[in-house]
């Protein structure tokens, strides 16, 4: 399972890496929205973990984005 992680905090990102890689899944990371919608415009995800909080477009607006695109 490939999931794609939405974070602005780069430790964040790595921390659930290092917890979900170990059990099968295929982490993809994005530093903010707008490279989030990025990666899933070339890869495809089976699921993504989006920070509410980010710089820039926030996480509510790429939820958005993102059930628009890829419902």
């Amino acid at each position: 399972m490939r999931v794609l992680v939405i974070d602005d905090e780069k430790n964040i990102r790595r921390s659930l890496a290092l917890v979900l890689e170990p059990e099968g899944f295929e982490i993809l990371q994005a530093g903010s929205a707008e490279e989030g919608l990025e990666v899933l415009g070339t890869q495809r995800v089976d699921a993504v973990m989006l920070d509410v909080a980010l710089p820039g477009m926030d996480g509510l607006k790429c939820l958005r984005q993102i059930m628009t695109d890829e419902p």
